[in-house]
């Protein structure tokens, strides 16, 4: 039955298939925030990963993850298929998470945290353009919003589950990392019940080559990518903000909570910004949110006190709320329908390109200058991104709905 969208006064329900998608999102980043919170430190203090080569495990990592959005997105727009790679994407990041449990040198956590982006890759875009397609033009903020929350709200669970866990077996990493296969494995059940949006591809139509397409793509969204690639070069791991916190007194069992503070204002931002975003544009609350990012990159280049380091991830979750689901809200904006899963893809693409370098130079500046320099590199590119895209990109797919 399709779904009905209620007056502007009255509060739009949520269509079940973002409901379910949202469940998905949720339980599978329990499973992933049990873990990513802790893997900075298990992989710098026990397997002795030096700060630069762990910036090539997240940049090489992340980049793999962007390259296959990429390409899951064309796929997705040819078969018009979306869940089996929902299924292939989610089914191996459940079962490769845990084996993290095993490694026992940087080399082996890398292809294993490739394998699990790569996998994240996989599902990212089609999952885009199920929440995309399930929507209205009208309340498209307010549907990512809310699977941005619902992700994020798996992601509050998460680190307190490894928080209690990692207390229960004694600072032991690696039991963590085993209990982390349970959550995953409902997720991949939860997604039987969610439904197609496309139609169903003609045998006789002959497939597109896969390919970028550019010229098809707007300049306004073009512009938007090259600010997008100019705030992700900034735009380095969470690892390194895990470690910084770590160097300024945050002990390592408290870690999981402070990704959790970062979580649970992403969880309580994301929807609100969404819908924010469908009434005063997604362009001023992508800039706003760039410039909350340039705040906290600045707060940790100083020596805080623990309760501003605390503040500083609240900020950094706030970012993430704000950003996360209008940056893709916007993109949809942006792309015309035909082109709406290569369009995601390149949105992704432009930042998985970006992660390699920025993590790799965050790694080296840390080594080689200071703990300080990739914190007031990222802050200057965040501010300089905010500033390019209030005055290079226009805002053609604003929707303008009266509060």
């Amino acid at each position: 039955m399709p779904e009905t969208i209620e007056p502007a006064a009255t509060k739009t329900p949520i269509p079940r298939n973002i409901r379910l998608l949202g469940w998905v999102s949720l339980l599978n980043d329990i499973a992933s925030e049990m873990i990513l919170p802790l893997l900075p430190l298990f992989l710098v203090q026990n397997l002795g990963v030096s700060r630069t080569f762990l910036g090539v495990i997240e940049g090489v990592s992340e980049s793999a993850a962007s390259f296959l959005k990429l390409f899951s997105g064309w796929v997705s727009d040819q078969v018009k298929k979306r869940k089996p790679l929902l299924y292939i994407g989610y089914g191996v990041s459940t079962f490769l998470k845990p084996l993290f449990a095993l490694v026992t040198n940087g080399w082996q956590a890398m292809a294993i945290r490739w394998g699990d982006r790569a996998a994240k890759g996989i599902r990212t875009t089609p999952r885009d353009v199920l929440v995309a397609e399930s929507a209205t033009p009208e309340t498209r903020g307010a549907a990512f919003g809310f699977h941005r929350s619902m992700d994020t709200i798996g992601a509050v669970i998460g680190p307190l589950l490894g928080f209690a866990l990692l207390s229960l077996f004694a600072g032991n990493y690696r039991m963590v990392f085993w209990a982390a296969l349970l959550p995953g494995v409902v997720s991949l059940w939860m997604i039987r019940g969610v439904k197609e949006t496309g139609e169903k591809s003609s045998n006789a139509a002959k497939p597109e080559p896969f390919k970028l397409n550019f010229p098809a793509l707007s300049a306004d969204f073009k512009r938007f990518l090259l600010v997008l690639g100019i705030f992700s070069l900034g735009n380095s791991s969470l690892a390194f903000l895990v470690l910084r916190a770590n160097q300024l007194g945050i002990k390592p069992e408290f870690i999981p909570l402070l990704w959790m503070v970062s979580n649970l204002v992403y969880a309580l931002s994301a929807q609100a910004f969404g819908a924010f975003s469908d009434r005063a544009g997604r362009k001023v609350t992508l800039a706003l949110g760039f410039g909350l990012f340039g705040l906290c990159y600045l707060m940790m280049t100083q020596n805080l006190a623990p309760i501003w380091i605390w503040a500083a991830f609240g900020v950094y979750g706030l970012y993430n709320g704000i950003t996360d689901g209008v940056g893709r809200a916007f993109s949809v904006d942006l792309i015309d329908k035909e082109h709406r899963g290569s369009g995601l893809g390149a949105y992704h693409l432009v930042v998985g390109i970006f992660i390699l370098p920025a993590s790799i130079i965050a790694g080296r500046l840390w080594d080689k200058v200071s703990p300080q320099a990739p914190f007031y590199l990222g802050a200057g590119l965040a501010f300089l991104a905010a500033l390019l895209l209030l005055v290079l990109v226009r805002e053609k797919g604003k929707i303008n709905v009266k509060a």
